[in-house]
């Protein structure tokens, strides 16, 4: 793998491409829609997809090449319109995953890469347009609760307005609660006897990434007050989810990426980093109590 992307990387048409990528996203810091034909997008996203593969192969270990890689997605990324159709179809047909709405899916890479890559402040800039969905998934469940949780995930990353994306991000998982009981139970009933088996252990898949989800939320808003051993929670959730989704491997990458960047949130985010600053906790403290 490692051999493979250096003679990739090294091909005069990538190197263009790339280039030329850079300069677009240079465009789009400027202008709001920066001009591009089918084409480039098309080739772009297939480099996207190639560049992804690689980043989450855990094959390559020359760390400078893998700070490339990323950001070289991320600049990628920001070169797709997101809010132009156009875009949006050859990003699903090129890349997409079955039941994933492709904007979603669009703004989870973005928000993965960003956090690989140490671009923190770009990606909260980034998902300011990004919103949750209203739409019903066609009585989809399955669909539903994926989607929904991708989205309680990006509202994590994106993280505004104080701990307003932290609540929101905890109340879709909460009304996919309530909402489980019908609407599994009529959406299985639509599934054929055969398939009935694997639709139920994707199910299931979905609620323990959901359930990783909700935990990094309840520690991102909770602090000190957390009691769980938050790695421990997010690996035995998404361990579970990959077992679940073995037959399924763009389902399994994703429960991979997932884990990896919930873990990513846990240690950066100010409780992990202060735990040991007796008085940060302290102040902490105070301004619960005087609250």
């Amino acid at each position: 793998m490692q051999e493979l992307f250096d003679i990739l990387i090294e091909q005069e048409e990538i190197k263009s491409l790339l280039k030329e990528s850079e300069g677009s996203y240079l465009s789009s810091q400027l202008f709001a829609n920066p001009t591009t034909d089918n084409k480039d997008i098309e080739q772009r996203v297939k480099l996207i997809y190639l560049l992804l593969n690689g980043l989450y192969s855990n094959r390559i270990e020359d760390k400078a090449q893998l700070k490339l890689i990323e950001n070289e997605i991320y600049v990628l990324l920001k070169t797709i319109n997101i809010a132009k159709q156009s875009d949006v179809n050859i990003f699903n047909d090129l890349i997409g995953v079955n039941g994933i709405d492709p904007k979603t899916l669009y703004y989870f890479y973005l928000s993965s890469v960003a956090l690989k890559s140490d671009k923190i402040i770009n990606i909260r800039l980034d998902l300011k347009s990004f919103q949750s969905s209203n739409g019903s998934f066609n009585g989809n469940w399955k669909a539903k609760v994926l989607n929904k949780s991708l989205e309680a995930f990006i509202l994590l990353v994106r993280k505004g307005d104080g701990f307003q994306d932290i609540k929101l991000a905890l109340s879709i998982v909460a009304q996919l609660q309530k909402e489980q009981t019908y609407f599994e139970k009529n959406y299985l009933s639509t599934i054929e006897a055969n398939n009935e088996i694997d639709e139920a252990y994707q199910l299931l898949g979905f609620y323990h990434l959901s359930k990783a989800i909700v935990e990094t939320a309840k520690y991102l808003e909770n602090g000190y007050n957390y009691k769980e051993r938050l790695g421990v929670v997010i690996r035995q959730h998404v361990d579970v989810a990959k077992k679940l989704f073995a037959s399924v491997p763009r389902l399994e990458g994703i429960a991979t990426i997932l884990e990896e960047d919930l873990k990513f949130l846990e240690n950066n985010s100010i409780w992990t980093r202060t735990k040991f600053n007796d008085n940060v906790q302290i102040l902490w403290l105070i301004n619960i109590l005087m609250c």
